[in-house]
């Protein structure tokens, strides 16, 4: 799946996913977890967070910044998403 053909539901998925993930790595790392860089985590949560209002905003495609598009495509080149965004895939035009 390309970025490019993420409809607004499915990027909320993938917005929502990221935030909780970072802001719980963050947390864990505040609490004394091992093996986690927080401040790579503040950065990417950053990163979502703008994502995430740029979706707000509408016509997020034209607002992204060539980061922000790289972490999507990397969220979605992962596979982890793949059943969650197909069952609200766009029907074919």
């Amino acid at each position: 799946m390309r970025w490019d053909k993420l409809n607004d539901r499915q990027l909320k998925i993938l917005t929502d996913a990221h935030c909780r993930m970072y802001e719980n790595r963050i947390r864990r790392a505040h609490e004394g977890a091992r093996g986690i860089r927080a401040d790579e985590c503040e950065m990417l949560l950053g990163t979502w967070m703008s994502i995430a209002g740029k979706l707000e905003q509408g016509d997020w495609r034209l607002r992204l910044t060539r980061d922000e598009v790289g972490e999507i495509q990397d969220a979605l080149d992962s596979g982890e998403y793949e059943d969650a965004l197909s069952a609200i895939e766009d029907a074919p035009s």
